[in-house]
């Protein structure tokens, strides 16, 4: 299992800009293996709760790739600021923007938001 995770880390970084330093260690094979399964499930969906720093960034980056699926940062701060929207309502659009190609066409995607982007409660609540 170590050897097959390196080499999806050796591909992930052969592909991508942001390159992945990662030690497979037990537990962290657990939960990538967890994770890539869920993530291969149909509508397959999980949240990752831990401190800062624990490498859920890290395996939400990894999983995603090995089930070959678009890996989706949460970002939307700056849209809809100067209609004067808030925040729910720019979230809200925002989500509707980037969720309709996994409606329609069926995509694969993973959203990955950080305890940084949650800016307010309501944007837990609509997730949940």
């Amino acid at each position: 299992l170590t050897k097959t995770m390196e080499n999806y880390a050796f591909d992930y970084n052969l592909k991508n800009k942001d390159k992945l330093n990662i030690v497979f260690f037990k537990d962290a094979l657990e939960h990538l293996s967890r994770i890539v399964r869920i993530l291969m499930q149909p509508r397959g969906s999980l949240m990752l709760v831990g401190v800062g720093g624990s490498g859920k960034n890290t395996l939400t980056k990894l999983a995603s790739f090995i089930a070959e699926c678009d890996l989706w940062p949460f970002e939307f701060k700056d849209a809809g600021k100067r209609e004067n929207k808030t925040v729910k309502d720019r979230y809200r659009e925002y989500i509707t923007t980037e969720m309709e190609p996994v409606g329609i066409y069926r995509q694969r995607k993973v959203l990955y938001l950080g305890e940084n982007q949650i800016t307010d409660e309501s944007i837990l609540e609509d997730i949940n």
